[in-house]
């Protein structure tokens, strides 16, 4: 009896000590599961985006276990806020090879570097084809 009495305490002590190493819940972790999930369901990009899909899903898988072993916070921020930019890229990349095999030409997003759409006048006469990323960087080929 008296050993169940030094017991108890013990038992409790552990059991609150227990919730300290129990991940909390992360937003951005959740945005960029749901974005992937959203993605993933979309036809068009599962097939013309699989491949960036498949790097934001490897991304998030990291952002995930770093959360589980309960990493740095800021680590699992920046996991997830790549993840949940590289689903957009997925889609991106998906868009413009939809319409490339419709024959259509890419229309590029706003390009903050080209003054006066100066540079895609250029690329143009040169029969270039501007691709803009997200993040303002662009690749002419």
């Amino acid at each position: 009896m008296r050993s169940g009495a030094r017991l108890a305490p013990v038992l409790a002590i552990l059991g609150l000590g227990a919730c300290a190493f129990v991940p909390t819940p992360n937003s951005r972790l959740d945005e960029a599961r749901i974005a992937l999930e959203r993605a993933s369901a979309d036809p068009q990009v599962g097939l013309n985006g699989a491949v960036e899909l498949a790097n934001a899903a490897e991304t998030l898988q990291l952002a995930i276990a770093a959360h589980d072993t309960l990493d740095d916070p800021a680590r699992v921020d920046h996991l997830a806020y790549l993840a949940k930019q590289r689903v957009a890229i997925a889609r991106e990349a998906a868009r413009l090879r939809v319409a490339a095999n419709r024959g259509l030409p890419a229309a590029p997003t706003a390009d903050p570097t080209c003054a006066g759409g100066k540079c895609r006048a250029d690329a143009s006469a040169a029969g270039w084809r501007i691709t803009v990323f997200p993040g303002g960087r662009s690749t002419s080929y």
